[in-house]
């Protein structure tokens, strides 16, 4: 058991490493005139960040 936690432990720090400067949006809201924009999606998924 103390092996697979280990296991476990070393891959999760490996996978966060990728993550080490955060995820990179690149997706906008068309321009559009006279038009709401509204983000519809799951809690923190990013987004506030639309706004940027």
């Amino acid at each position: 058991m103390r092996i697979l936690l280990l296991t476990l432990l070393e891959e999760f720090r490996e996978k966060l490493q990728s993550f080490k400067n955060g995820v990179i949006r690149d997706e906008r809201f068309p321009e559009i005139p006279n038009k709401v924009m509204v983000a519809i999606g799951m809690r923190r998924t990013g987004k506030t960040y639309f706004w940027e």
